[in-house]
Formats: structure tokens, C-alpha cells, sequence
């Protein structure tokens, strides 16, 4: 297991190792050990996402439901998805488009079957 020595200031990034030890874990079904892994490092790593949601997912499966929710809810706080919307800043025109494209297609979708109704009701013999 690993093991979370030191004081001061929290690290902004979670080490490989760790990720990969809290994945193995999470593959291999050992919840016991990822839950308590998992409490270590959304200590040490309070802004990490992945450690939020794992743990929420250890705690479900060892059926402490209302530390599942509040886990889970703390991976969807705001204030961590904000800090990745720092790196879509450069891709806004893209993402802009994307999102009046996925617009005009629920449009098209939502007409289609009107249009239809018309053709088969007015053209069709």
C-alpha cells in the first residue's frame, strides 16, 4: 500500500504509482483496500477527481451508501470541474460550434417526424 508521509503545502499532481496502484485495486475488486487508499489520497489530494469518484465506488460496493454519496458529490463539485475548463479556453470557437451543431441537430431530430407524417399523409399514394 502506499503510504502518504510529509507536511506542508498539498501537491497539485497525483503521483503514476499512485494512480496505477488505486486502478489495480479497483480491478482486482479489493474495495476494503481502495476505500482506505483512496481516504489517504483525497486528503493528500484534495482537487483529484479520479480519487473522488474511486472512492465513492469503493464505498458503494462495501455498501456505505451515504459516504458513497458524499464522495461522489464532491467529484462533481464545480469548483473541480472548473479548474479543467482552463484548458478548453483555447478550444471555444470549436466548442462553440460543437454545441450549436448538437443544437440544430436535436432540431432536425425533433422535426423529422412531422415531416414525415406530412410526406407519407400528402405524397405518398
Amino acid at each position: 500500500m502506499s503510504t502518504f508521509g510529509g507536511s506542508g503545502a498539498l501537491p497539485t499532481s497525483v503521483p503514476a504509482e499512485l494512480v496505477d496502484e488505486m486502478v489495480t485495486l479497483m480491478n482486482a475488486g479489493h474495495w476494503d483496500s481502495l476505500a482506505q487508499v483512496e481516504k489517504k489520497a483525497t486528503l493528500r489530494y484534495p482537487r483529484n477527481l479520479l480519487g473522488w469518484r474511486l472512492l465513492g465506488i469503493a464505498q458503494y460496493k462495501l455498501q456505505a451508501f451515504n459516504e458513497a454519496v458524499a464522495a461522489l458529490r464532491q467529484s462533481l463539485k464545480l469548483s473541480l470541474w472548473r479548474s479543467l475548463l482552463k484548458f478548453a479556453i483555447p478550444f471555444r470557437k470549436d466548442l462553440a460550434f460543437l454545441g450549436l451543431m448538437m443544437v440544430l441537430v436535436a432540431a432536425i431530430d425533433a422535426i423529422q417526424p412531422f415531416i414525415t407524417g406530412w410526406a407519407v399523409d400528402n405524397i405518398a399514394i
